[in-house]
């Protein structure tokens, strides 16, 4: 976890092997919804979009992973019809927030490292990602205020 308690400063993470690692959606940890038992929240999300593309096939083989980049890649092949992709869009942050709430209920010791964030901002500063991240990198990250990012950062607005 980030050591710096320094009010202002953002909460940034985006590998697993990063400080705050466990804030990443590819963190293995323990997570059950409904009657299904994850590794991680990568895995409940992209299995639930493959429930919704009513893709058993991808839905089995994510559940037959732990890998999160073999999970990631699996739902970049998911079809959607356009009606499917259109709810998926409109619904996926809320889909992300109730697995996150999953996530910290379920595993105490990373509710504990997220409630000490406190009020501080917390983003995925992943360069490569401007949908679930800001689309930069921590060091531009943090030369630059969180109103200039450009990504939408679904997964730290969470």
């Amino acid at each position: 976890p980030d050591e710096d308690n320094d009010t202002q400063k953002p909460v940034l993470f985006w590998k697993v092997t990063d400080d705050n690692a466990y804030l990443s959606n590819w963190y293995l940890c323990s997570i059950t919804v409904g009657d299904v038992q994850f590794s991680s929240a990568e895995q409940a999300l992209i299995y639930t979009k493959a429930e919704l593309a009513k893709a058993t096939d991808a839905a089995n083989e994510i559940l037959s992973t732990h890998d999160p980049a073999t999970i990631k890649e699996i739902g970049r092949n998911i079809e959607m019809s356009d009606s499917q992709l259109h709810y998926w869009e409109q619904n996926r942050q809320g889909i992300l927030e109730n697995i996150l709430y999953l996530k910290f209920e379920q595993n105490p010791q990373l509710m504990e490292l997220l409630l000490n964030t406190k009020s501080r901002t917390i983003a995925e500063a992943s360069p490569r990602d401007d949908i679930y991240g800001i689309g930069m990198d921590r060091d531009e990250a943090l030369r630059t205020s969180p109103s200039t990012w450009k990504g939408q950062n679904i997964l730290g607005d969470v």
